[in-house]
């Protein structure tokens, strides 16, 4: 009862937002931007409470509007202090620390003014350097003029610009972009050069996270009226990044097979728990050996005897005694996952063979399958393996066995460093990413790997495109739908922040969403929020952010829009235009929590 009493409580919220539209006014939480000239320790006080940050580009977010004291301080600078007054979501101030003068005795001061009076005048020189930001504190590229004494100078596009070997003085930056406010600064350039972050008001695109009643003044400001040739698309998520035990309708096949893929990454877990790095050593096989494989009795209900039938560099296939199997296809898979496979997914770091058990499984449709527990003596087949269903076409079969194989790689890293958070979901992302590098799924193709579709997140009736409700991209229920989303996921952070990060996210004992932080330096949420847009954005063409876009393939289509109903799972999109209201039923939503809105504004 104190959880449904919880989430009825925003209810409320509901109530604020058509207030918002008729103007009930809400007390706001603002974002102050700081910048100083030198890396500092800051510090707002406000009502006895106070927070420090250090260095020189500083956010404060969510601080209630109204009036602070700002404190600076410096090594060698002197102390900074000044009143200030948040009047709106987005507040920059710049600040300027002055450094404390050298004393010198009088011998010291009559040789430097005795030297100064006998070298010759000299230009000195400086660099500036600019960085662009817009208002979600997202890197964007624009235009920048530089003048002084109202003379262009310089003219340079990007986002981070650097005006090298200027004449110190006063300049003039003019700072364009099309769809955003133009920018006009005053910067003093000294001979130690400066370096100056620039935010650029406007844009189509307006992220905001509200957690508490009063913040729906944030929503408040941001949502203007629409035009009539304009839409405004909503996307809603709300961030509890903590994994929840999915449930599974044990009469729906498809749940079924769910099941079965959750409990292997969850039994990954407890065996790394209970045996950790303490995995199978390799073994040697020839042609024609048989071997007896214990099989998941979710998946047979007996046992597989099986041949070796094809040996290549890497890999030994068995096939089930049972089953006739084309020997071009099984030739084919050697040759993919030694040219291929191992190469791309293991790069340069030397694997065992691994073993591939080729069957049928009659009982659920399963395409491929990895058991963890296959790893360790006494817990399964003591092999490097894994399954893969001998009656599937080439190019699906060759689908999961990199899918499958990614499974295996991610989880002997994992045994080795110990990690024992909940990684599924990133696990289940990179799997499914492997595919796509290996060249077997065309992200902008329709229907399924048979004729190399990604139908994971574009399927009509189980895609991610169109259930982007159903999907918390932490907990993986082992769906389709998940599946689609993880893969999107993957392949955005791998396009923004490169494979390294990957790496360091397999390699790491740490939670993954920790991993991620300490590399980009961003919260967690930032980054959701980010990939959330991008799932809208990256179809509007007049939106040229890389930021905001898929920079390997082309989305072929928007998600679903919802109705205006919001629960605490899944992202909602909802799109409105000038004859629409705003009516959004956030009753479910836990008081606790935190909703992370984006505002798309677009042509129709």
């Amino acid at each position: 009862m104190n959880f449904l009493r919880k989430r009825i409580v925003l209810l409320s919220v509901v109530l604020s937002l058509l207030f918002i539209l008729v103007g009930c006014k809400e007390d706001q939480l603002s974002t102050l931007t700081v910048k100083s000239n030198v890396k500092a320790e800051v510090t707002i006080f406000r009502s006895g409470e106070s927070k420090t940050l250090v260095g020189e580009n500083l956010q404060f977010t969510e601080l209630p509007t109204g009036e602070y004291e700002l404190r600076a301080t410096a090594e060698g600078y002197k102390d900074y202090r000044e009143s200030i007054v948040l009047k709106s979501s987005n507040e920059i101030k710049e600040i300027k620390l002055d450094k404390i003068p050298v004393v010198k005795d009088e011998a010291t001061e009559e040789k430097d003014q005795a030297k100064d009076s006998q070298e010759k005048v000299e230009v000195i020189k400086a660099d500036l350097d600019l960085s662009l930001f817009d208002v979600n504190n997202n890197p964007l590229k624009a235009k920048v003029i530089l003048k002084k004494e109202d003379k262009v100078i310089a003219r340079k596009e990007g986002q981070k610009l650097s005006f090298e070997d200027l004449n110190t003085g006063d300049y003039k930056v003019e700072v364009i972009r099309e769809g955003y406010q133009k920018l006009v600064k005053d910067i003093s350039l000294k001979e130690d050069g400066v370096e100056v972050p620039l935010y650029i008001l406007g844009g189509q695109i307006k992220q905001l996270f509200v957690d508490k009643q009063n913040d729906i003044g944030k929503v408040k400001a941001a949502i203007k009226n629409i035009k009539a040739d304009e839409e405004l698309i909503l996307a809603l998520s709300y961030l509890d990044f903590s994994s929840e035990t999915p449930e599974f309708n044990l009469n729906n096949e498809l749940d079924r097979l769910a099941k079965i893929e959750y409990d292997a990454r969850a039994r990954g877990i407890d065996l790394v728990k209970e045996y950790g790095d303490e995995l199978i050593g390799n073994k040697v096989y020839t042609l024609g050996d048989e071997k007896e494989f214990v099989v998941s009795k979710d998946l047979k209900k007996a046992n597989v005897n099986a041949t070796l039938e094809a040996v290549g560099q890497h890999i030994y296939v068995f096939v089930d005694n049972n089953k006739t199997v084309a020997t071009e296809m099984v030739e084919q898979l050697v040759a993919e996952f030694d040219n291929v496979i191992y190469p791309k997914l293991t790069k340069d770091i030397a694997q065992s063979k691994v073993v591939v058990l080729l069957t049928d499984f009659k009982d659920v449709p399963v395409t491929g399958y990895f058991n963890p527990a296959d790893l360790y003596r006494d817990q399964g087949n003591e092999e490097r393996m894994f399954y893969l269903n001998s009656d599937r076409s080439i190019n699906t079969l060759l689908t999961a066995a990199a899918h499958q194989y990614q499974h295996l790689l991610f989880f002997t890293d994992k045994a080795k460093v110990g990690r024992i958070f909940n990684d599924a979901w990133i696990d289940q992302a990179l799997a499914q990413l492997a595919p796509r590098v290996c060249g077997y799924i065309d992200y902008e193709k329709q229907g399924w790997s048979t004729e190399k579709g990604n139908g994971w997140v574009y399927d009509k009736n189980y895609g991610y495109l169109n259930n982007t409700q159903k999907v918390d991209l932490l907990t993986h229920d082992g769906s389709l739908a998940f599946s689609g989303a993880s893969s999107l996921f993957a392949s955005y952070v791998l396009e923004q922040y490169g494979t390294e990060l990957l790496d360091r996210i397999m390699n790491s004992s740490k939670d993954p969403i920790v991993v991620i932080e300490d590399y980009t330096n961003q919260e967690f949420s930032k980054i959701y929020m980010n990939w959330m847009t991008t799932n809208i954005t990256d179809t509007i063409n007049e939106i040229d952010n890389k930021l905001y876009k898929y920079n390997s393939f082309e989305l072929q289509r928007m998600p679903k829009f919802a109705k205006q109903k919001i629960n605490q799972k899944g992202i909602y999109y909802i799109k409105l235009d000038s004859n629409s209201s705003l009516n959004l039923d956030l009753s479910t939503i836990d008081e606790s929590g935190k909703l992370g809105i984006v505002l798309i504004k677009k042509k129709k």
